[in-house]
């Protein structure tokens, strides 16, 4: 089956803190088996390469059909946001918040069904924040 392979590459500045946060990206999307999120087949570590194992969606994201595909048809757009919010429900009822949702991170494959992808900036609901205080983390055109 072909595979996506995230790699997080050595840097020296906050690497500890980017260890931490793709570390735990991986043991967050380990936990969801969903129909409409990216499944993760493994996450490990090579030398100073830590990686994660995803699967291949074969279509674009919803960013770039947008820009190709401007308006959207209602009966897909409909279907993708509900699609979408089955995906967000399930991750909530794990005590999962995405905290990252935007076109680029929404996944389609040929067949047009959704994938959420990149939970990156996830947490668990009550788990300590790795993000300080007034930082801000997301993209700022999608945050609420």
């Amino acid at each position: 089956r072909p595979v996506l392979v995230k790699l997080l590459r050595p840097q020296a500045t906050n690497q500890e803190e980017r260890v931490r946060r793709f570390q735990r990206e991986g043991r967050i999307c380990a936990r969801l088996k969903h129909p409409h999120i990216v499944d993760v087949y493994a996450t490990g570590q090579e030398g100073d390469y830590h990686y994660i194992i995803l699967e291949y969606v074969d279509g674009g994201n919803l960013k770039d059909l947008l820009a190709r595909a401007h308006p959207l048809p209602l009966s897909a757009a409909l279907t993708a946001a509900d699609q979408i919010l089955q995906a967000l429900d399930y991750a909530h009822r794990a005590q999962i918040v995405h905290r990252d949702i935007k076109p680029a991170n929404i996944m389609l494959n040929r067949r047009g069904e959704v994938k959420l992808t990149d939970f990156g900036l996830a947490r668990f609901e009550g788990e300590s924040e790795l993000t300080q205080p007034g930082t801000i983390l997301g993209t700022l055109a999608y945050m609420s």
